[in-house]
């Protein structure tokens, strides 16, 4: 049966992997009993995928993998952001010293010897230097072969097929197999069934065998998308991907055993953790809200009535006048978001006196630059991490001066923030304005609600009326998220996986 083919020696390997952790520890700091049982399965099943919800110390149970699998050469894909935290936590997992850690850019991945790669322990690169590596087709790069284990984090970044980051690994994958690979994402679907089909296409591959029956069925992504998606309206005039009610036999056979996923609430005992939404009434915005919201939905009209074909709809792909319309409805979102920035210093002053250090994410650049100014007129400390003309060191530091203390807000943008870092320090989340996907807001959400949090946590949302637009996609894509982890969760409680 497709997908059913764990290693013969599974169960074998699990149970030897669950005594030994019961009285040992592959790392210098000792496994929550959660991570113990997950560890052990994952370790003995080899190819396998973490989708533990965020907080739940993925980062954790995949170096317990790499120690227990005997690994002396680890390659890790992760964003650009978070590099420097899997060598901090390599570090104080596993107590191994940054000169046995090499940490590329681009072209190393290409130029890095195979004498060199078995130099190191640990070879970390960022998932932008699996595209410079697609330049050079014929050319296949060291780490493919001298790493026997594969970590690749927030693997969502490789959940669309048709790029080159996932065509240009899974190639090198499938022609030099690793002996254990281990997906780590806590947000592993966020528009689509289709989404799924990288997952299952990596951790279905098994390096033992020359020819795997998967790809007899899937030779394409059009393939599995024809006979598990259609087009689903359900926002009025916007169109995502939905799922037909089917049996699945391949994501059931395929992602039951072979995934990993539990829900931080439902194993950790965390502090409460609050939310608001803060409604500012349209007549205090200089813009005409009944007109945006027009203007909200003419653009995503066109976004619609520009997708040519149905396979363009699932790829994502616009035309031109597509992407325009997009642009349009960012700059009018921008400017709202600007208009925003004064109710929200007023909310967040108001946290900060109550509860403590505050962060606060906007989805644009110049309302946090607002907001600083703003901050800094009433005598108060923020510093900021943004991508786009901050350079990375810069960011590290300012995040490292907030935990210390230094000041009392720290201004993000989704893009820089919301994934890798661990912000305890903090318990309150201020968001000037909403991100078009949901599993942004929770990922933002879980820098401070995670494992380590001993304070009740409050979580802001300023919103206009026009925000009911974006409320409604997010909603939407919720609610398909919110399917295909229940029926996920079903596979598991039918056949007893973790």
């Amino acid at each position: 049966v497709i997908g059913s083919s764990l290693p013969p020696s599974y169960k074998e390997h699990r149970d030897h992997f669950t005594n030994y952790l019961k009285t040992q520890s592959p790392l210098d700091v000792p496994l929550l009993d959660l991570q113990k049982k997950s560890v052990a399965a994952a370790t003995a099943m080899k190819y396998s995928a973490i989708w533990d919800d965020m907080g739940l110390g993925k980062t954790a149970q995949a170096l317990a993998k790499n120690e227990l699998g005997n690994h002396d050469c680890t390659l890790i894909l992760c964003p650009n952001n978070v590099k420097k935290v899997w060598v901090a936590e390599i570090e104080k997992f596993l107590g191994i010293r940054s000169n046995e850690i090499f940490v590329g850019k681009g072209a190393d991945l290409i130029n890095l010897p195979a004498v060199t790669c078995k130099k190191y322990r640990f070879i970390i690169f960022n998932y932008e230097a699996l595209v410079v590596a697609g330049k050079y087709p014929k050319i296949t790069p060291s780490v493919f072969t001298a790493c026997t284990h594969h970590i690749l984090d927030e693997a969502h970044a490789i959940r669309n097929a048709f790029t080159a980051r996932f065509e240009v690994y899974f190639y090198h994958l499938l022609n030099n197999p690793a002996d254990s690979l281990t997906l780590l994402t806590g947000t592993p679907i966020d528009r689509c069934i289709n989404e799924v089909w990288p997952y299952m296409a990596l951790i279905e591959l098994n390096p033992h065998k020359k020819e795997n029956d998967f790809f007899q069925y899937f030779p394409n992504l059009s393939v599995f998308s024809d006979r598990y998606a259609h087009a689903s309206n359900l926002t009025g005039s916007i169109a995502y991907r939905g799922y037909q009610k089917q049996p699945f036999f391949e994501i059931k056979n395929i992602m039951g055993p072979k995934v990993i996923q539990r829900k931080i609430e439902e194993v950790v005992e965390l502090p409460k953790l609050y939310t608001r939404d803060i409604m500012i009434p349209d007549h205090l915005f200089q813009e005409d809200m009944e007109l945006i919201k027009n203007q909200f939905a003419t653009a995503f009209h066109r976004v619609q009535s520009k997708v040519k074909l149905l396979d363009a709809l699932e790829r994502g792909v616009l035309e031109e006048a597509g992407d325009k319309a997009l642009k349009i409805v960012q700059k009018i979102r921008s400017n709202i978001a600007i208009q925003k920035v004064v109710w929200t210093v007023d909310m967040a002053i108001k946290y900060f006196k109550f509860t403590g250090p505050t962060i606060i994410f906007s989805e644009f650049i110049e309302p946090l630059n607002e907001i600083g100014r703003l901050l800094k007129e009433q005598g108060y400390s923020s510093v900021k991490a943004i991508g786009k003309g901050m350079k990375m060191a810069e960011r590290e530091w300012n995040i490292k001066d907030f935990k210390a203390g230094k000041h009392e807000f720290l201004l993000a943008t989704f893009g820089a923030m919301s994934e890798g870092e661990n912000l305890q320090y903090s318990q309150n989340i201020i968001f000037n304005d909403l991100s078009w996907q949901p599993l942004v807001i929770k990922q933002a959400t879980r820098r401070v609600w995670r494992i380590g949090q001993d304070k009740e946590c409050h979580v802001i949302q300023m919103l206009c009326s026009a925000d009911a637009v974006v409320q409604r996609i997010v909603s939407s894509k919720q609610e398909m998220v919110g399917q295909f982890e229940q029926f996920l969760v079903d596979i598991k409680e039918e056949n007893g996986y973790i």
